[in-house]
């Protein structure tokens, strides 16, 4: 198990290369500046592994959680699940609700196998 302190703005720059990517990536209370809709996707996706996961979790109430799910989406990574959760102590329910998130990014279509060709010479 590997963690990570970066930049997320960083992932956002169209010639961003990490430096690892990665088969699984956790990620808990992590929209927490209006930025982060924006530069989290940009850095999960270019950190996540074809057929990787990532598991998110969100406090609901955050603002920025809808353009964080329509990012991740814009970005082509597919998620599987959306779910609020509850926490009640005591019979009262505490106002700490969660998404939690599975995200994967899809493998790559595999091109068409190349035709053998014959040489003409």
């Amino acid at each position: 198990m590997e963690m990570l302190n970066m930049n997320w703005d960083d992932c956002t720059a169209t010639n961003f290369e990490p430096n690892d990517t990665y088969d699984l990536i956790i990620g808990s209370d992590v929209v927490y500046n209006l930025a982060h809709p924006i530069s989290l996707p940009a850095a999960i996706f270019k950190h996540l592994r074809p057929s990787g996961v990532a598991v998110i979790a969100i406090s609901a109430n955050r603002s920025g959680v809808q353009e964080f799910l329509r990012v991740m989406k814009a970005e082509g990574l597919v998620i599987t699940s959306d779910l609020y959760l509850q926490h009640d102590c005591g019979g009262k329910t505490l106002k700490q609700y969660h998404i939690i998130l599975a995200i994967y990014r899809p493998m790559p279509k595999a091109l068409p196998p190349v035709e053998d060709v014959e040489d003409p010479n």
